[in-house]
């Protein structure tokens, strides 16, 4: 249950638009109508921690950042840099606001984006918005996870670890294939995996539609817009309330359930590929 901005392409094509989008994001997490109607009045707002990861390549440097706070992110307003000066780089920048599940603890290990490391040593990041079975993810890593106190994990956690011991050095649509039978809710991703040649991102959409009817679509949709060396997905508060909407010369559509993209920046040649979709 909660609130994803998820942009790749060139920094310089983000400067004009960054600063509406996070306050977009901000806006829709401190009240969300549909979070609301799905989930009843004690779910008004994504109080429950937020985070981000900014990963900027140009050429063969890379730099990552990935900041996590266990408050809202409305009541520490963040402000970001981009690097004015690194106008040519390109990047991957995932926000996640969260609104923790009933019972669900409140602590870093379980702010998102979750950060672990492949079985090739590198690095991934992961960010959820929906619910798999926590105890059936647990189940398809076996027993030897490399961890003690199983409690303290949310179940997206242990999606992210499913998905570091399953990666190698690429990222594909095999993991999703894996999971998806034990989604209870939803599956919408932002993804990265971070090598020594390039930079992969998967991002999609995906929710049970036998659940709730269209408060399910309504809450869980995703949007992408697409400009010059530019591509921003944004959950579905942030784009269909006009108090929440960024106002940008963006044309908005909605990815279709069961839709995944896998895109690649390469280090060394400044250029962003569409890889693929995956349709489930």
């Amino acid at each position: 249950m909660c609130r994803m901005l998820i942009s790749l392409g060139r920094v310089g094509a983000l400067a004009d638009y960054h600063d509406s989008l996070v306050t977009s994001l901000i806006k829709a997490s401190r009240y969300d109508p549909y979070n609301e109607a799905l989930y009843g009045p004690r779910y008004t707002s994504h109080r429950d921690g937020w985070g981000r990861v900014f990963i900027k390549i140009f050429h063969d440097d890379v730099e990552s950042v990935c900041r996590k706070s266990t408050r809202p992110i409305f009541v520490d307003m963040p402000r970001f840099s981009l690097g004015e000066a690194d106008g040519d780089a390109f990047f991957v920048e995932i926000l996640h606001s969260r609104a923790s599940s009933l019972g669900m603890l409140i602590n870093l290990f379980s702010t998102h984006p979750i950060e672990l490391s492949t079985e090739c040593g590198y690095k991934l990041y992961l960010a959820h918005n929906g619910e798999v079975n926590k105890e059936a993810i647990i189940g398809m890593l076996g027993t030897d996870t490399g961890i003690i106190n199983k409690d303290i994990f949310n179940d997206s956690f242990y999606l992210a670890k499913y998905f570091s011991m399953n990666t190698c050095d690429h990222l594909d649509f095999s993991v999703l294939r894996d999971v998806i039978d034990i989604v209870e809710e939803a599956l919408n991703l932002g993804v990265v995996l971070v090598t020594d040649r390039y930079v992969d991102v998967l991002v999609g959409s995906y929710y049970r539609t036998d659940k709730r009817g269209d408060r399910m679509r309504d809450f869980y949709k995703l949007y992408k817009a697409e400009l010059s060396d530019l591509v921003v997905y944004a959950s579905s508060t942030l784009i269909d309330f006009d108090e929440y909407n960024p106002g940008l010369p963006f044309n908005w559509t909605e990815l279709g359930n069961g839709y995944y993209e896998i895109y690649r920046i390469y280090l060394g040649e400044n250029r962003l590929v569409y890889r693929g979709s995956y349709n489930i």
